[in-house]
């Protein structure tokens, strides 16, 4: 009867290990998507005057380089300027902005906690595969043995 015990809370315990992966992958779907969708807008509606602003610092790289080297590209000169700058500008906004968008609110900005799960296990798909294994053949085993 204990060894069944045993059995059940090691099975209970590989159970909550796929729960929650299942449920981080949910998570993680829903969050991409979201944030995938909210880039993809953003580049839709991006302001004219910067995209104004960036071919005339291509023309000008063209004219009066600022980046030396045989293997300069402008565009990627560039590009790597206005990434730069808006990464940083949109790092520097407060955290709270994230938490806004009533959606996002519900989402969750960050991976949910997995509380009461043996998260050695929960990353290591071999060692739950294993687990599964080893429970199967004690099951088997004990079942046998009631059968005698």
């Amino acid at each position: 009867m204990l060894k069944e015990l045993e059995l059940d809370k090691q099975y209970a315990v590989l159970c909550c290990c796929t729960s929650g992966k299942i449920y981080v992958e949910a998570h993680q779907t829903a969050f991409t998507e979201f944030a995938d969708s909210h880039w993809e807008s953003a580049l839709r509606n991006v302001s004219p005057s910067l995209l104004w602003a960036i071919k005339l610092r291509i023309q000008r790289e063209k004219i009066a380089s600022t980046f030396v080297g045989d293997d300069r590209d402008p565009i990627r000169d560039i590009a790597g300027l206005v990434g730069e700058a808006l990464t940083r500008a949109a790092a520097a906004l407060p955290e709270r902005v994230l938490n806004e968008v009533p959606l996002l609110e519900s989402i969750g900005v960050r991976r949910p906690a997995l509380t009461g799960v043996d998260m050695d296990l929960y990353s290591r798909p071999l060692r739950r595969q294993k687990l599964a294994e080893s429970i199967r053949e004690q099951r088997l085993k004990l079942q046998e043995g009631d059968q005698q």
